[in-house]
């Protein structure tokens, strides 16, 4: 399931959505459809995880709006893992969400010695105009630029999620990790002088398999990384208090991750 909702309207500060920007729940549609989205964004609900009830008071930023669209969505997704017992999600809708990507981290793809490690290479967008923020829907893991040697992947890493308070400071060692990733595509505004007929631009939103990205997680502030699969138990060995997800480009084309969360 999807929601759309509003980029126009959507504020970048929780006390700035006044008024619900929802405009509609949706199906997700098959793998390589495309759906125009000018002027709107979404937010991906994960497979097996029932709608919350959405009115015109809801708020997607304001989780004591009933009923918490954001908690009720990852809390559902958490209650089907039940040997865990914590949740931790971004869903890359405003600045502070975007605060939680780390642009200097780098990831190490070659333990050497010496340590060889890919530079973050991707692209965070901001609305014209008023209060800076991010543009959901708009975090995009560059593609691979195969032109240089080595060659060099998008790289996108989080920022250090610290989940002591969470594990008596004791770490875990096994976790779940969830992501939604798009691909987008833009067609010409054209103009026919013979016809008069304007065509005009669309921007398309593009389901795909959540496999294009190759995903890692690190519980030790990214010395040492794991491979991880969608919604599958990934384990580290040896537990660990500071976790960072990195998403790692090797297409030809930009992919957008619009949401990730860590179950633990």
């Amino acid at each position: 399931m999807r929601i759309y909702a509003d980029v126009n309207r959507f504020p970048d500060l929780l006390a700035g959505e006044t008024s619900s920007v929802i405009i509609q729940v949706a199906g997700t549609p098959e793998v390589n459809t495309a759906t125009p989205i000018n002027g709107k964004f979404v937010v991906g609900i994960p497979d097996g995880v029932t709608p919350p009830v959405i009115t015109s008071a809801s708020r997607l930023l304001d989780p004591s709006v009933p009923p918490g669209i954001l908690p009720t969505i990852y809390n559902s997704l958490l209650a089907q893992y039940p040997t865990y017992g914590n949740i931790l999600y971004n869903p890359i809708l405003n600045a502070s969400d975007i605060a939680k990507l780390d642009a200097t981290a780098v990831f190490p793809w070659d333990p050497g010695p010496p340590i060889k490690t890919w530079s973050s290479r991707f692209q965070t967008g901001t609305p014209l105009g008023g209060t800076k923020g991010v543009a959901p829907n708009s975090v995009a893991v560059l593609p691979e630029n195969s032109t240089t040697t080595p060659i060099r992947p998008g790289v996108l890493i989080t920022d250090k999620i610290d989940i002591a308070a969470y594990t008596g400071g004791l770490g875990a060692s096994s976790f779940v990790v969830y992501w939604k990733v798009y691909q987008m595509s833009v067609t010409n505004d054209v103009m026919n002088y013979t016809s008069g007929v304007n065509t005009p631009a669309l921007k398309n939103l593009i389901e795909v398999d959540q496999d294009i990205l190759d995903v890692f997680l690190s519980c030790d502030n990214g010395v040492g990384y794991t491979q991880a699969s969608r919604l599958a138990t990934v384990s580290t060995g040896v537990p660990g208090n500071d976790v960072r997800l990195a998403f790692i480009n090797h297409t030809r084309s930009k992919v957008y991750v619009t949401a990730y969360a860590v179950m633990f």
